[in-house]
């Protein structure tokens, strides 16, 4: 590190006594990341109780996503206090932005002016308040320390209770950093921290610990909150009767809640990277030790040789940009990792579907298979049945026909013996003399007739018998 960094004396003090602002009834607290309130079964035990002032830490976020071209950096003020039974925790009140430095890509430096116009605003408006801490940016590097951000924290904020604050504003992450209590004392990243604000602020304090926690976001905005201007607004009750859509929004917010809660569940059963971050930062540490020799002898070296020495300045600065490159490097590297993973995911999913669809293909050609061995059966069975009924009407007609010809032959038959019986009495009368007696009778009658009706006719008869 240059010599321009200068941040002056630094202030070492014991912390006093103080009250929790969970403990204050006139502050709400808020827990942000997977952690419960301090006094909770699922609070973090080894963690720094952080409480951050919600308007500071709206500033702060806004500050980072002001410029996403550089990193961007501050200090942060407030009181580092030890409660009553002794536990310790750090209340951030306030925060300084940080102007007249030196910012690029992947770094960012503060001058003899960002520590001077830093005092003079912490003197002039806050000088009860302690420096407690720094924020600074990684835009699209997620969250870590570099080594130049470890140089930073060993030398100008190693005091037990300092604190450091890391902000992603392209991937919306941050993460918080302590001290450990180790003999030799590293830092490392907390599990989460706590907003505070004024007691009327609720709604809007719990709108923005969700969104901080990454959560899903109410559906109220702070600004128009009923606890925001400390006001109440008239409740009006609407009865909708459309029940079905209602129910579906509910069930839809429900299946929401339950997979946030499964992330973060998922997220806490994870065992943390705690010892691998701390190797990185002694790694880190021993290597700035290394750079800083190495810069000395450079000095001498190109002192002896009568050059500039502004010379190794450069190739300092040039080493650093270098070390972060690569750190962004790998960074990224673990990104395209997840993403190669998400997308072996999505591949195999799209497998599974693909043998579904395959399956239920097959099943759609086996049921037409069986309709087609239906329908061939049906015909069939129609075609055996209009050969029946064909063979029925051929027989109906046959035994018809032969019904007309019997009648017939039974018609003829008694016609011929009538006939035969008619002629065989005429036959019979005419022998026994019938037939004359009639004929005589009917002689008689007309002989009869034929005297009423004209004048007296003289009949002669001439027969053999003489009494006729």
């Amino acid at each position: 590190m240059n010599s321009e960094i200068q941040f002056g004396e630094l202030e070492h003090s014991k912390p006093r006594v103080g009250t929790r602002p969970d403990c204050d009834a006139h502050f709400a607290v808020f827990p942000v990341g997977p952690i419960g309130l301090p006094d909770s079964d699922d609070a973090p035990e080894d963690d720094l109780l952080i409480f951050v002032d919600l308007d500071v830490m709206r500033d702060m976020e806004a500050h980072a996503a002001s410029d996403t071209r550089v990193e961007l950096g501050g200090v942060m003020l407030g009181k580092q206090l030890v409660d009553e039974h002794g536990k310790p925790f750090v209340v951030i009140t306030d925060c300084l932005r940080a102007e007249h430095y030196h910012a690029t890509k992947g770094s960012f430096t503060f001058t003899h002016d960002t520590w001077s116009q830093i005092t003079r605003q912490r003197k002039l408006h806050h000088p009860e308040l302690e420096m407690l801490g720094w924020y600074h940016t990684h835009p699209g590097w997620t969250v870590f320390l570099s080594g130049m951000d470890l140089f930073i924290c060993n030398n100008f904020f190693n005091k037990p209770l300092d604190v450091a604050l890391v902000i992603d504003p392209v991937n919306d992450d941050r993460g918080w950093f302590q001290w450990t209590d180790d003999a030799r004392p590293v830092t490392r990243p907390t599990k989460g921290f706590y907003l505070m604000a004024n007691r009327y602020r609720q709604q809007e304090l719990k709108y923005f610990s969700r969104l901080y926690s990454n959560g899903p976001e109410m559906n109220v905005d702070p600004r128009y909150s009923e606890n925001s201007y400390g006001s109440t607004s008239p409740v009006v009750n609407i009865m909708d009767n459309r029940r079905p859509l209602a129910d579906l929004a509910i069930i839809a917010m429900l299946t929401l809640q339950f997979m946030v809660l499964g992330l973060l569940a998922w997220k806490i059963i994870l065992p943390p990277a705690v010892a691998q971050v701390e190797d990185q930062q002694k790694t880190a540490t021993v290597e700035d030790a290394r750079n800083r020799a190495y810069e000395e002898i450079l000095r001498t070296a190109v002192s002896a040789q009568g050059q500039d020495p502004a010379l190794v300045d450069k190739f300092t600065a040039l080493k650093t940009d270098n070390a972060r490159l690569l750190a962004n490097l790998d960074g990224q590297l673990a990104r395209a990792e997840k993403l190669a993973t998400q997308r072996n995911t999505a591949e195999l999913k799209l497998a599974s579907k693909t043998d579904e669809a395959n399956k239920l293909s097959e099943e759609i050609e086996k049921s037409l298979l069986n309709n087609k061995e239906l329908s061939d059966e049906l015909a069939k069975y129609s075609q055996e049945n209009g050969a029946a009924d064909e063979k029925g009407s051929a027989g109906w007609w046959k035994y018809l026909w032969w019904s007309i010809g019997g009648l017939l032959v039974v018609l003829v038959g008694a016609s011929g013996f009538m006939m035969g019986h008619r002629k065989g009495k005429f036959d019979a009368f005419d022998e026994m003399g019938e037939y004359d007696h009639l004929d005589k009778k009917r002689s008689t009658r007309k002989a009869a007739a034929r005297e009423d009706d004209g004048p007296e006719r003289v009949t002669l008869s001439l027969t053999d018998n003489p009494s006729e």
